[in-house]
């Protein structure tokens, strides 16, 4: 993760510089000596100047420039362009001083936003969601899969509504290309998969006995998932293809977006409800066809395979699909235990599993093997780069946890006992977090609204402390309160992070002379998609592959589509987009590996192996540099 954000930081840095060189060429070029700024674009053409023309005026004037000119740039608190421009003049300090702590607030705001999600609002949506007895594959489809998109579905809304489409689309479209190509093709080369359970190098015999019913069922369902999976994301890219090619979203286009999400995530409820109900129904049948016949042994996914019927771990790593987990996994010697065993002929929890802890290279070994294995998640030696990482998270987890309530799982249907750190936290993030709802979605807010929050979040700070500290019965519904309050604190800082992220950006493009669909596929998109690398990653590793791919597809196909079309409908529609050749060209890509994995992997026996991740982490190197290029010699023209 850390190495990622570096190199993020060392891309960007590169094409600042790149930029630099190319404003200073333009001033060799178009700027004279003593040339005031009526003198450099006629006195008609001042008040029209733009923004992008300020690598045409002398450094002296530059801020001046920047300030009557780049006001519709600035988005956030922190203002770029006084802080580049006009702080000092001379390139050594603009370039080396300035532009790296530019970089440096682009990497906090990244990992901000993956603490918030991550930390505040995946939890509370998760203790929402079991309080309300929502269904685990309704609210994973939904609440869930809603705080884990929210960085990028915050940031498209902010985009549209800054008329900054073209960095919105580009960062969905890259985090797409991304995720669907490297994310993959990097868990393919360190976790090879089956996506048929109980194979391995073998091939998958289709004539299977009757006693194998469950078993053939499983790998059919296996092939159709995959295919509709797939299927849904080529249509989306398509679609928004055609959309964008049209050069506006309008408001039937929007609706039909959210239209086909709520299609798919329809299709994928009834699609378990009837798979469950299809494997009850075989099992049933063995079991009335097994009391006749008590020597037949029951055959539940293929000869050898392994279930996971005992584990410990820590939930966070499998539900926190962002950056949370991560500071847990700096810690040495921190291991994940499971216990294996071979199950007997017949196992109810059978089902529940997605995948299997199987291991490639131990095929052929002996089967006589430990009941208990530690797994460890690799540890990462200490060095500069950790204690730096630690350096700049802690901060920011120590701000978000005083700021946003928050109310886990393990809170509910319980006595819990609040540690002192835990309590005061508590209580301070409820009494704080009205300035961040408020600063947020209520910037002009009155006096008397502002008196009133605060007068709402004292009370409810002295109910909470009276509730769970002396009245000696914690009540759930005061839970959720609070759970809701985080939530909304979660959203607030989301939104503001992402303000701050395209407030950055758009500086950068100014700077570097880059169009916004540029750093939206290349720089936004991976520093949102960083998290999703990580998880996934972890995910793979612990021996869940397929949940890995699943979290792979679904994830883009929800921003493209939820992202794009509700956000859209928010803010009005009828939103311009500017469709470049890099924007065609990512699409193209992704469409290419999307057809490669429907045409190779079930030639190649449906594996996910080591040559099948390079090729689709080479087709996203190959793309995303044929995208630079082609933007720079655009440029240059």
């Amino acid at each position: 993760m850390r190495l990622s954000l570096v190199t993020i930081a060392c891309i960007t840095y590169g094409l600042g510089l790149a930029g630099a060189a190319n404003s200073t060429a333009n001033e060799n070029v178009h700027v004279y000596p003593g040339l005031q700024l009526q003198d450099i674009f006629g006195r008609d053409d001042v008040v029209n100047a733009s923004c992008l023309d300020v690598g045409s005026v002398l450094p002296k004037d530059q801020c001046s420039f920047v300030e009557s000119n780049c006001e519709e740039y600035r988005l956030g608190i922190v203002d770029h362009f006084k802080m580049y421009y006009c702080i000092s003049e001379t390139p050594l300090v603009r370039n080396f001083i300035m532009f790296p702590i530019t970089l440096l607030l682009l990497v906090l705001l990244f990992i901000s936003l993956g603490i918030v999600a991550g930390e505040c609002l995946c939890p509370n949506l998760s203790a929402i969601s079991h309080f309300l007895g929502i269904p685990d594959n309704v609210s994973g489809m939904t609440l869930l899969a809603f705080g884990n998109d929210s960085p990028d579905i915050m940031s498209t809304y902010t985009s549209f509504k800054t008329d900054n489409a073209s960095l919105a689309v580009g960062e969905l479209i890259g985090a797409a290309f991304f995720v669907t190509c490297f994310v993959i093709g990097l868990i393919s080369i360190i976790h090879p998969f089956s996506l048929l359970p109980g194979t391995n190098d073998d091939e998958v015999d289709t004539d299977l006995d009757d006693v194998d019913d469950i078993h053939h069922f499983t790998v059919a369902n296996a092939k159709l998932v995959f295919f509709r999976d797939v299927a849904f994301f080529l249509l989306t890219i398509v679609l928004l293809v055609g959309f964008l090619g049209y050069g506006r979203l309008t408001k039937p286009m929007l609706w039909f977006l959210v239209f086909l999400h709520i299609v798919y995530t329809l299709l994928i409820i009834s699609w378990q409800l009837a798979s469950s109900k299809r494997r009850k129904e075989i099992e049933t049948r063995i079991r009335i066809r097994n009391l006749y016949d008590d020597d037949t042994p029951l055959h539940f996914g293929g000869e050898g395979l392994e279930f996971e019927n005992e584990y410990t771990f820590n939930p966070a790593i499998l539900n926190n699909i962002e950056f949370g987990s991560i500071l847990n996994g700096l810690t040495k010697n921190q291991t994940i235990k499971f216990r294996l065993s071979n199950l007997p002929s017949y196992s109810d929890t059978a089902q529940q599993y997605e995948t299997r802890l199987t291991d490639e290279n131990d095929e052929g070994s002996s089967d006589n093997r430990e009941d208990e294995e530690d797994v460890g998640i690799e540890d990462v030696e200490d060095g500069l780069l950790k204690k730096a990482f630690n350096f700049v998270a802690k901060p920011i987890m120590l701000v978000v946890q005083y700021t946003v309530p928050k109310m886990t799982i393990d809170h509910y249907d319980t006595e819990y006992r609040f540690t002192f750190t835990e309590l005061s936290s508590l209580v301070s993030s409820v009494i704080l977090s009205q300035f961040i709802i408020i600063h947020a979605f209520m910037p002009d807010a009155t006096i008397l609204s502002r008196v009133l929050f605060f007068l709402i979040s004292m009370l409810l700070a002295l109910i909470t402390y009276n509730n769970m500290i002396l009245s000696g019965h914690q009540s759930n519904f005061l839970k959720l309160v609070l759970s809701t309050v985080g939530f909304i604190t979660s959203i607030a800082w989301i939104a503001m992070i992402a303000e701050e992220l395209i407030n950055d950006l758009k500086f950068i493009s100014v700077l570097t002379q880059l169009s916004e669909a540029i750093l939206g596929l290349t720089v936004f998109a991976i520093g949102n998609s960083v998290g999703d690398l990580i998880s996934d990653m972890v995910i793979a590793k612990l021996g869940y592959p397929l949940m890995a791919l699943a979290a792979c597809l679904g994830g883009p196909l929800m921003n493209m589509l939820m992202g794009i079309g509700v956000n859209g409908l928010i803010v009005g529609g009828g939103i311009k987009i500017s469709m470049s050749l890099s924007l065609y060209l990512s699409c193209v890509f992704v469409l290419f590996n999307l057809l490669f994995m429907v045409l190779y992997i079930p030639h190649n026996n449906w594996k996910f192996d080591r040559f099948t991740g390079s090729i689709m982490i080479g087709t996203w190197c190959f793309g995303t540099l044929i995208n630079i290029l082609t933007e720079l010699k655009g440029r240059g023209g």
